[in-house]
């Protein structure tokens, strides 16, 4: 019923757009052109190539020089554009004999349907801005909203921090909608992560976080913000502004396109790399949307000339749509859905898609980790929030379902920093049953890399005994 409304809205908005255009012939001959030529270059590269209008596209756009620019330019898109205008000349020459009666009872029938369209539910709504030629104006505008989220000046309170180390790697992993219960390495029946539990990892299974969606719960999990003070995670910098006092050569490799409520801490790195250009949550292309795609920027990360260098990977991990997110190897579980639409299929087709997505986490997390060994290096995997496999008919994530409050968290080491650091082993070991809120992650990581500012909370700590 939901994938209905969705195509119903959609078309709807289509439509009405159209029918408001095309009641005056000036306004027609003036607009239709420009928004068929738009909308023409965004379907050939959506159905060419898998990519859609983003801000984050947008902004790659207005980087790019003239010659990379006219590098996307090839004969099927020259052609397939020609095409378009030349149905545009005829549609305006048949426009040019229509005399339509009451133009003003037409134009207000126009502006009723975009504001019923507009007023709907936002669940029904939201796929209209991801689609042209909506996409254009949702585009434009998130992209003005977070370069003006960037241009803001949250204070630098960092001041007196210092750090005892002078050769570190520290790797922070950003995860999206992994839920602790479905991890083998916490008890879950099905071997979901055979890597990893060879690589010694630590997992904490009893991690609670307040939020359900990423928007709230990443300005939270990076900032010193907590129960107490969950503001914080709208005025404070985050970590990164930390590691960056303290001369780490810092990087943010995204998966995910950046959304204005983080978007500020994406711009504290002195790197910032998204490789999911034209990737959003409406793609659904099986297999096609991986975290082993940022495998060559972490290398390029790992292997600069600085001694101290923080590493931030934005996985897009288990989010829905979750075949998206896997290769066909790591499709262990079946059978595995096969439409976009959550109550079409069963149960176990869910399950089994979302347990291919650990497997797909379980080896980039171990890849990461193989390249780490030889370094003095530390790791700290955190998603933002669970997901809802249909507990007490709840799916997804956004809502208050108990699995979505209990993210996976996943700590590893290499030899040397456990040589160099020879009781934290011991103590996360001790640690990782206990409970601790999502706003640990802030004060351990700053711990982790020996990191001492004056807004410690010893309670938050994982390193530390409890």
């Amino acid at each position: 019923m939901v994938l209905v409304s969705q195509w119903m809205i959609v078309s709807l908005s289509s439509f009405s757009l159209l029918y408001l255009i095309s009641i005056n012939k000036t306004v027609f001959k003036i607009c239709f052109p420009i928004l068929v030529f738009l909308c023409s270059i965004l379907a050939y590269f959506r159905f060419a190539i898998g990519i859609s209008l983003t801000p984050n596209l947008l902004q790659s756009a207005f980087d790019n020089d003239l010659k990379t620019s006219l590098d996307l330019l090839n004969l099927p898109l020259i052609v397939f554009v020609l095409v378009n205008i030349i149905m545009v000349i005829i549609l305006i020459k048949i426009r040019k004999c229509i005399h339509p009666f009451y133009p003003k009872i037409h134009l207000t029938i126009a502006g009723i349907l975009l504001f019923f369209t507009a007023i709907l539910n936002t669940r029904i709504t939201a796929p209209v801005q991801h689609r042209i030629p909506f996409s254009i104006a949702y585009s434009v505008k998130n992209y003005l909203e977070n370069k003006k989220v960037i241009q803001s000046n949250r204070p630098d309170i960092s001041k007196g921090t210092t750090t005892e180390i002078d050769t570190l790697t520290v790797v922070y992993v950003q995860g999206e909608s992994l839920r602790a219960d479905h991890l083998h390495v916490n008890g879950y029946t099905r071997q979901t992560t055979p890597l990893l539990e060879q690589d010694s990892i630590i997992s904490f299974s009893n991690i609670y976080n307040p939020y359900t969606t990423t928007d709230q719960s990443v300005p939270y999990i990076l900032t010193d913000a907590d129960s107490l003070h969950p503001d914080y995670a709208n005025s404070h910098r985050s970590f990164i502004n930390y590691f960056n006092h303290c001369d780490y050569d810092s990087y943010w490799i995204a998966n995910q396109e950046p959304a204005t409520a983080f978007i500020y801490f994406t711009n504290e790195a002195d790197h910032t790399i998204h490789i999911n250009n034209g990737k959003t949550v409406y793609n659904f292309e099986p297999y096609s949307w991986l975290d082993t795609q940022m495998d060559s920027t972490f290398d390029v990360a790992l292997n600069g000339r600085a001694s101290k260098k923080l590493i931030i990977l934005h996985a897009i991990g288990s989010h829905w749509w979750y075949k998206a997110h896997y290769t066909p190897d790591k499709e262990v579980f079946r059978p595995v859905i096969e439409s976009r639409n959550v109550p079409s299929s069963s149960t176990e087709q869910l399950i089994n898609t979302y347990d291919n997505t650990i497997l797909e986490t379980d080896f980039f997390l171990d890849g990461l980790i193989q390249k780490l060994k030889n370094k003095k290096a530390v790791l700290i995997y955190l998603s933002d929030h669970g997901e809802a496999l249909g507990e007490n008919g709840h799916w997804l994530h956004g809502t208050d379902a108990t699995p979505i409050h209990h993210p996976a968290c996943l700590v590893w080491m290499s030899d040397s920093y456990k040589k160099e650091f020879p009781t934290y082993y011991d103590i996360l070991n001790a640690n990782k049953n206990k409970y601790f809120n999502s706003a640990f992650l802030f004060h351990s990581i700053l711990d982790a890399a020996k990191i001492k500012t004056r807004i410690f909370a010893p309670q938050l700590i994982i390193f530390r005994p409890h």
